[in-house]
């Protein structure tokens, strides 16, 4: 399945999403009682069942942010099918592109070192492959476009493989040989446009690896998932994270088995929803006043992270989407692999969110619905209404 950014979630805001008192319940998950005052958490008791059960999704977790951190973790449906086993809020998923964050902040922690520049030529730290065009100068493509999608780089997602099968490399991918998915090639003028481009993040792995002398996954376990906590977070499915992962399933609900992608940069994370509702508290300030990005960034980084890019309509942050209502802006991604949907967003003001993941390749049907059950119990505004 290609790795796509889905379209932007409208949300309208108003007040404020109660509070409630964690405890932790029999998977070990910090969860919330059902109470009156948390009118997100009712909301998606009452209806999540029909909900998974009209799309064709076996089964999803949300874990709920507030005040900067995770405040529950709930989990619906099924597991696995044919075995009746109900989801748990442990369980890893593959969260598809909104991995893509992730990556977003190695690039920056290679810019805080010194060791990348923003706006340098990305050709400069390229060693196994280079960017060429008879059209374009090569030199605008620039870490700050890789990330942000406006590079003018082609190919928006890429397939993903059967286990077993051999994965073509990077330099493969950007030449076309992942499947049909086509060469990765500058088609737009760099710095003029924002256009999603999965071939721009195969490029930013490349940097990655080629200035740091080592692989992804190492890269980022070391600089971004130690120092925050997140101890589920793995880019390469195993017999033992298969044993604590839910069956993906299609929208047929039909079992599609644990694929793999050949670039772990653009969508291969895996980890439990809270462990990546963790990392995306983390932009924010948190419940004592711990800084944003918690001492893997600097906060003036993170900041910059969150900024519109210069002269390109409809753009993006540094790895984050945006949207916003009535003066409030929030942070997003979207995320699909065969058998995958996720989906998080996050207030940086008012540092409150969610995030959802499903195994279903159809589950962004429901994370759609929650996003509006969560703009009406957290903000107050019914979205359907306000469409019209």
């Amino acid at each position: 399945m290609r790795i796509l950014l889905l379209p932007p979630i409208l949300l309208l805001l108003a007040s404020g999403c109660g509070t409630t008192s964690p405890r932790s319940d029999a998977s070990g998950e910090m969860t919330t009682g059902v109470g009156a005052e948390d009118h997100f958490a009712l909301a998606l008791k009452e209806r999540m069942p029909a909900l998974l059960a009209s799309n064709k999704v076996p089964g999803a977790v949300v874990s709920c942010i507030k005040n900067g951190e995770v405040a529950w973790t709930k989990a619906f449906g099924l597991a696995d099918l044919r075995m009746s086993s109900p989801m748990r809020p442990d369980m890893v998923f593959n969260h598809g592109s909104d991995g893509k964050v992730l990556t977003a902040w190695a690039m920056m922690r290679l810019v805080e070192t010194g060791k990348v520049e923003l706006d340098a030529p990305a050709n400069r730290y390229l060693k196994r492959w280079q960017i060429r065009s008879t059209r374009f100068d090569p030199n605008g493509v620039t870490p700050r476009r890789l990330i942000s999608h406006t590079a003018g780089m082609t190919v928006p997602g890429f397939m993903d493989y059967e286990q077993g099968v051999p994965l073509p490399t990077l330099a493969e991918m950007l030449e076309g040989k992942n499947k049909d998915d086509g060469t990765v090639f500058i088609n737009w003028e760099p710095g003029t446009t924002n256009v999603y481009s999965g071939g721009g993040f195969v490029i930013a792995q490349m940097i990655i690896e080629d200035v740091s002398g080592e692989p992804f996954a190492e890269f980022m376990r070391r600089e971004v998932a130690k120092p925050l906590g997140l101890s589920s977070l793995q880019w390469v499915w195993t017999p033992q994270l298969e044993r604590r992962a839910p069956i993906p399933y299609d929208e047929e609900q039909k079992e599609v088995g644990y694929r793999q992608l050949a670039s772990q940069a653009i969508g291969s994370e895996i980890c439990t929803v809270p462990d990546f509702a963790r990392f995306v508290a983390a932009a924010v300030t948190g419940p004592h006043n711990e800084p944003p990005v918690r001492g893997v960034l600097k906060p003036q980084t993170v900041s910059l992270m969150f900024q519109s890019q210069p002269n390109v309509p409809q753009s993006t942050g540094l790895g984050y989407g945006f949207g916003s209502a009535k003066g409030e802006k929030f942070l997003r991604h979207a995320g699909a692999n065969a058998g995958w949907n996720a989906t998080f967003l996050i207030s940086p003001d008012r540092r409150d969110g969610f995030v959802i993941a499903s195994n279903s390749s159809h589950g962004w049907a429901v994370n759609d619905v929650v996003a509006k059950l969560w703009a009406k119990a957290c903000r107050g505004i019914d979205v359907e209404r306000e469409q019209h």
